[in-house]
């Protein structure tokens, strides 16, 4: 449900922001209305942390595709996002590295091409300054490389509202 989203504008990145990729939400400075795209997302850094995981870029039907059939957001376009810290909910993402169901999730921080890792990725296995381990995210189903996994975010929250 939306309750779940928000939409922020995609900035920093000169080709827009992939669908199906982990992002950081900061406050937008200067937003005309207070609750109202006031948000911005970027790909994360090789400093980033689990904690500035903002949550995950879901497609709608104002994306792009680009010519290797890759969804994305454009630079300066409003994206919608599954929040990692809201009411949760489930995300089809492309594992970038086999992931296993009921195992840990690492959030891609910074580019590998050795091991063909990109920044806002998704993982199963540690890479040293590359990767960090999500909390409250559940891996519903796992997936060989390259396949699409299954995860649930907000884990914690659903686990202790239920209590």
């Amino acid at each position: 449900s939306d309750i779940n989203l928000c939409d922020s504008i995609t900035v920093g990145e000169t080709d827009g922001v992939g669908v199906g990729y982990g992002v950081v939400i900061s406050a937008l400075s200067g937003a005309i209305k207070a609750g109202v795209n006031d948000t911005q997302v970027k790909l994360p850094i090789g400093t980033s942390t689990a904690a500035d995981f903002g949550g995950i870029v879901v497609r709608t039907d104002t994306g792009h595709t680009d010519a290797n059939n890759k969804t994305f957001v454009a630079k300066e376009e409003i994206a919608t996002v599954l929040r990692a810290k809201r009411v949760g909910g489930r995300i089809w993402v492309k594992a970038q590295g086999a992931i296993t169901t009921g195992g840990d999730l690492y959030w891609v921080i910074a580019d590998d091409a050795g091991a063909e890792l990109t920044a806002g990725g998704f993982t199963g296995s540690s890479v040293t300054n590359k990767t960090v381990k999500l909390a409250d995210v559940k891996v519903v189903a796992g997936a060989a490389k390259g396949g699409l996994a299954l995860i649930e975010l907000g884990v914690e929250a659903v686990a202790s509202a239920e209590s």
